[in-house]
């Protein structure tokens, strides 16, 4: 099974999702394609594209759980968003900041949950089978994630005096 050039670029974005960093996501997906190759699991699995994306998130996990330098809870100011090819985000006018000060609430958990949703447009029983919750639960967090995301947009206009 060879991956697409859009497969790659799709694995890419996942990967900035979960890590908010450049290079810190080039360096997810080569560890994870060389457990690909090394496992010689492509030609005995039935969906590789899900099952590489599963790789990616457990590459994720346990590079997490092995460095605690890892800290995604906070975006600096001067960080730019790479742009990451057409997709249904980019048809949504956003402003940079407005998308940096949404993603500046949101741990890497609520940022993978957002990149599925919005900008893959997978369905909540999808997410759900991917992250291996209940639907409720990902329907859940996605209503919180709402919440939080316009609890912060309020408390910055009230600063911003608007």
């Amino acid at each position: 099974m060879k991956f697409s050039r859009d497969d790659f670029n799709f694995f890419f974005r996942y990967s900035m999702a979960l890590t908010k960093d450049e290079s810190i996501a080039y360096d997810l997906l080569q560890t994870t394609f060389e457990k690909w190759l090394r496992k010689n699991v492509h030609s005995k699995v039935t969906h590789p594209r899900q099952y590489f994306l599963r790789m990616v998130r457990n590459q994720f996990l346990d590079d997490l759980k092995k460095d605690s330098s890892y800290s995604f809870e906070e975006l600096d100011e001067e960080t730019n968003i790479p742009e990451i090819g057409s997709n249904p985000l980019e048809d949504v006018l956003i402003a940079q900041d407005e998308l940096k000060r949404a993603l500046r609430v949101m741990n890497s958990d609520e940022r993978e949950l957002i990149f599925l949703w919005g900008m893959e447009e997978y369905t909540t029983q999808e997410i759900a089978n991917h992250l291996d919750i209940p639907k409720g639960t990902v329907l859940a967090r996605l209503f919180r994630l709402k919440r939080k995301v316009q609890e912060s947009f309020s408390k910055d206009r009230k600063r911003e005096g608007l």
